[in-house]
């Protein structure tokens, strides 16, 4: 698997710089807008929180806002699964 990691790491590298983390801005900054054009209005701070959570997740996000978007540190980022898989509503 000595590839695979090299790859995996190099990876990583690229996310965690700072030319990688404006791609990964502006790819998931593109995605949002889609989903929120799909989606629409009343579901654009939903797409916010999730486009928000991915930041972090792939490139340990950053302090920056996004041009017209306020940073709110406090905001629920976390997902929301429903129901487990084969249980009974409210069972979870």
């Amino acid at each position: 698997m000595g590839i695979l990691d090299n790859a995996k790491n190099k990876a990583n590298e690229f996310l965690n710089s700072d030319s990688g983390e404006r791609k990964s801005d502006e790819l998931l900054d593109k995605a949002a807008d889609a989903a929120k054009r799909k989606l629409g209005a009343d579901k654009a701070d939903k797409v916010d929180r999730v486009r928000d959570a991915i930041d972090e997740r792939i490139g340990g996000g950053d302090n920056n806002t996004r041009p017209g978007q306020p940073h709110d540190a406090d905001a629920n980022t976390e997902p929301d699964h429903g129901t487990a898989p084969g249980a009974a509503p409210g069972n979870a």
